[in-house]
């Protein structure tokens, strides 16, 4: 019997999960089976790139072929779920479908077409998602400022081993910037208005009064430049 993470009691082991998070950039499937509380095996990993952000984020709706992909790709998944005997799921939606007006399009159809309860989430809970999973993997000795850049949005947290001490959500991140200007190839003087327009953003925020031992940033673009 399949549950959903999010709403599940007690687990017992071993145990075989799966999430998805729907991304504005791509959509990522994750299954694993754990021996116990702190130990797990990674079964399988995938990446659909559909780009959800960048019609959500100029128009404020997402596309229509735009929303068939992700269904296929999540049909997709479901299957992996079936076949892997995932015991319990989540699926989760960030800025992207958070912001567009027909989201509850995608979760009708999520629902129907993939068998999957489509949960979207506020920024403070990605962010305590990603403090959970930073947890797990650096010992948080005292404040750390933790920013995760998504493509649609920049979550700013300072966190210690016990929570989450503060938080701010910003409408900031890859997919959106590179949208705004209008490609690869931006003209410098837009870029450079671009960055100040975002750091703007960020001077106001209450990281100039906090003190901390160091920052930790997460996100798939920041897997990338560390890769360079």
């Amino acid at each position: 019997m399949q549950r959903d993470i999010a709403t599940d009691t007690a687990p017992e082991f071993p145990l075989r999960v799966a999430a998805v998070d729907i991304g504005s950039n791509a959509i990522r499937f994750t299954a694993a089976e754990f021996l116990d509380a702190s130990r797990h095996v990674e079964l399988e990993h995938q990446r659909v790139p559909v780009r959800l952000g960048h019609s959500a984020f100029l128009t404020g709706r997402l596309e229509p072929d735009k929303i068939a992909a992700a269904v296929e790709a999540l049909a997709s998944f479901r299957r992996h779920v079936d076949t892997l005997g995932i015991r319990e799921h989540r699926v989760v939606a960030t800025s992207a479908v958070r912001e567009s007006s027909n989201g509850g399009e995608l979760a009708d159809r999520v629902r129907r077409e993939a068998g999957f309860r489509l949960e979207t989430i506020t920024g403070s809970e990605e962010a305590r998602l990603v403090w959970l999973a930073v947890r797990d993997r650096f010992p948080l000795d005292g404040p750390w400022m933790l920013v995760d850049l998504g493509g649609g949005s920049l979550e700013v947290s300072l966190v210690t081993e016990s929570g989450i001490e503060w938080s701010e959500s910003h409408t900031m991140g890859t997919v959106r910037l590179l949208d705004d200007l209008g490609g690869p190839d931006p003209d410098p003087a837009e870029l450079n208005r671009l960055i100040e327009e975002y750091v703007g953003t960020l001077r106001p925020s209450r990281l100039d009064d906090t003190g901390f031992r160091g920052l930790i940033a997460t996100g798939g673009n920041i897997e990338a430049l560390a890769e360079l």
